[in-house]
């Protein structure tokens, strides 16, 4: 079941560009409470991967721009370890605040209008790559569900924007996830279904973002999936 919702997650992560790690967590979370042990790893991995493969439709259309992606990349594979690093040093409940705070600012940059205008520059974001990345990866998921409302507003195209984050946040997501395992995670023989589920999903879903025309009825559909896991989390976090 987990494997199931991990490969819809991915689809629907693939077809915007941003990770499956903000969705990955909360599902993987329901099997595993160990959440900086080896929910966070697994899904930093999985955010690897998935905009490693979602990267490659994006790439055979002709969507990536290299310049930016390589200077994005650049500049977070050095943040992303101590992001990583840190999670083992803040207290629980702060870490699920922090995710459950990420987890709204997603959706409200999902309703958001989408402007074409340029609104900042992309020397503005690469700047704002650093902080992001490093709460992001303190918080085991990839900055994409920042980065790419953050691209949109700098004049790019929402598949541009999420065909240039789908290669930035590979090395980053993959250093966070060997730091990781540098400070103790354990890799599980059970994380190949979800690997392999993800892998394809990601691969799908980037394929069919760059054959549709709409994007709205995506957001909607990605935000409800936020949503819907968010407060089952939260439900049993209560509980």
């Amino acid at each position: 079941m987990v494997a199931t919702a991990i490969f819809f997650a991915s689809v629907l992560s693939g077809m915007l560009g941003v990770g499956v790690a903000v969705l990955a967590i909360p599902i993987l979370s329901v099997t595993d409470s160990n959440l900086v042990g080896s929910v966070q790893p697994l899904a930093l991995l999985l955010n690897g991967l998935t905009a490693l493969f979602a990267a490659i439709p994006f790439a055979y259309a002709g969507l990536v721009d290299w310049r930016k992606s390589g200077t994005l990349a650049f500049v977070m594979c050095f943040f992303a370890p101590v992001g990583a690093l840190l999670a083992s040093r803040v207290p629980l409940n702060l870490l699920w605040g922090f995710f459950f705070c990420a987890a709204a600012l997603v959706l409200l940059m999902l309703v958001r209008p989408s402007k074409r205008q340029q609104v900042i520059t992309f020397n503005q974001i690469v700047i704002a790559s650093a902080p992001i990345c490093l709460l992001c990866s303190m918080l085991g998921m990839g900055p994409g569900f920042i980065l790419v409302p953050l691209m949109m507003s700098s004049g790019n195209t929402a598949r541009q924007s999420a065909a240039i984050n789908s290669v930035a946040v590979v090395p980053s997501s993959l250093a966070a996830f060997l730091m990781h395992l540098g400070s103790g995670a354990q890799v599980s023989a059970s994380w190949g279904a979800p690997i392999i589920m993800a892998a394809c999903g990601a691969l799908v879903g980037a394929y069919w973002s760059t054959k549709m025309k709409g994007e709205r009825p995506l957001k909607i559909l990605f935000g409800t999936f936020v949503l819907a896991a968010c407060a089952y989390k939260a439900v049993l976090i209560y509980r």
